[in-house]
């Protein structure tokens, strides 16, 4: 009896995880669709204005408004695309692409926020690249892996106080390239790692950094990869 027990309120807490899961979802979800519209619309004459302005004060401002609303834009696809794989609708179209040239277009985007910070930001190839520097090609899909990359390297940024440094390295081993983002961030008990790729899970936060996010980011990450 003792069992029956046991296994009917184990079965009824998964089962109101899962529902709390889809509630946080679905609100997601809704109050996304009604972000989208609006920052599409904000975006299109921002990039107007850049072209326009000569005043290095005011282009720096605008680029400073134009970069979060990029983030916004970012994480409004982030929770769209959590959505897709939900409903098993991400399709995936890969191409062979230049490793090295694919990846420092994405770090470039974050060296303004890593210099305002004084954080040391890297991208450098391992030695198993020794014979290959620069002539690793990869297929993949562009798209869905610059948010992987995207989504690493925000949350190094998150984590890591001012003046840290994150590295970016590309490597190979015998059959696949090899990525890795490393960081002197705060890091993660062991005992949290485990959860470390489930929706909505965040990390201690007690470390002092004003950290913000929705906690979907490495779980998309997982499931593109």
């Amino acid at each position: 009896m003792a069992s029956v027990i046991l296994y009917v309120i184990y079965t009824y807490e998964r089962r109101r995880k899962a529902d709390l899961e889809e509630t946080k979802m679905q609100f997601l979800i809704n109050a996304t669709h009604d972000i989208r519209s609006p920052l599409t619309l904000i975006m299109g004459p921002l990039n107007k204005l850049k072209t326009r302005l000569t005043d290095a004060e005011s282009k720096q401002d605008i680029d400073t408004i134009d970069r979060n609303a990029q983030r916004l834009l970012l994480l409004v696809n982030q929770i769209l695309d959590e959505r897709k794989i939900d409903k098993n609708q991400m399709h995936l179209h890969c191409q062979e692409t230049p490793l090295k040239d694919f990846l420092h277009g994405i770090v470039s985007l974050y060296r303004f926020n890593a210099q305002e910070r004084n954080i040391t930001l890297e991208l450098k190839e391992d030695e198993s690249l020794s014979s290959d520097k620069g002539k690793l090609k990869v297929w993949i899909d562009r798209i869905n892996f610059d948010k992987v990359i995207s989504n690493l390297l925000s949350n190094a940024m998150k984590y890591t106080f001012d003046g840290g440094k994150i590295t970016v390295i590309i490597g190979k081993d015998e059959k696949n390239a090899t990525i890795r983002v490393e960081d002197t961030g705060i890091g993660l008990k062991e005992e949290k790692t485990d959860r470390l790729f489930e929706r909505f899970y965040q990390g201690n936060n007690s470390s002092g950094l004003h950290i913000e996010g929705t906690g979907i980011g490495l779980n998309l990450c997982k499931a593109f990869v």
